[in-house]
């Protein structure tokens, strides 16, 4: 009679422990449920709709850019799409190296949309001022001159309004004809040029009529 009074005991007490466990594990379930969910939209906003391959792809992009090494950046703020607000102008030198880095050069308009963007490789700029796209230059003198061009690159030279001089003629071998007249009939047009290579010139300007940027002349 004793044995099975204790063993009905034995059980109570098993049974009330098992429930304090069940009632524990629910509150911590549920506490790391809360974090996830708050988390998740992050997440889900940014690869709705990828697999679950493109998400580890972009996911390796993501992390290269966020941590590629930035040598060198400077950005101004011009009008440019717009009279009455200004555009973000940047242009950034990325990579290990000054001789194997490559150039990144956005405009952004007031609303923080991207409205241009360029990529070219710094020994494109580099063979401007050394023989063999600067192989042969020291890095002292790759530094020095490519700072010097990031430094130069939005003087005010490069910037005129209009984009194109009312006397300007049009050369089919270097211009769009509908770029070309439609940035020249816009007396408001703001024009920006750089260089990328030895004896080179890019000119761009945006058109209002179309809401993008062009490159209305290039050699």
């Amino acid at each position: 009679m004793k044995i099975h009074l204790y063993c009905l005991i034995l059980l109570l007490v098993l049974s009330a422990c098992g429930s304090q466990d069940n009632a524990y594990n629910y509150d911590l379930d549920e506490n790391v449920n809360d974090s996830l969910n708050y988390k998740i939209p992050e997440i889900s906003k940014h690869y709705e709709g990828m697999s679950t391959k493109e998400m580890s792809y972009h996911t390796e992009v993501d992390t290269a850019i966020s941590s590629r090494k930035i040598l060198f950046e400077k950005s101004v703020m011009r009008n440019f799409s717009n009279s009455k607000s200004k555009d973000v102008f940047k242009i950034v030198l990325n990579g290990e190296h000054y001789y194997s880095s490559t150039i990144d050069f956005t405009i952004r308009n007031a609303q923080g949309v991207e409205i241009y963007h360029d990529n070219f490789p710094c020994l494109q700029i580099l063979a401007e001022a050394f023989d063999g796209g600067g192989n042969y230059a020291t890095d002292l003198q790759r530094e020095d001159y490519m700072k010097k061009y990031i430094f130069d690159f939005f003087h005010n030279n490069n910037f005129r309004t209009p984009a194109i001089d009312p006397e300007r003629e049009f050369s089919e071998d270097f211009s769009s004809k509908t770029d070309w007249e439609d940035i020249k009939s816009d007396s408001s047009s703001v024009g920006f040029n750089y260089s990328l290579q030895p004896q080179s010139k890019t000119e761009i300007a945006f058109s209002k009529k179309n809401n993008v940027t062009v490159k209305y002349y290039q050699y």
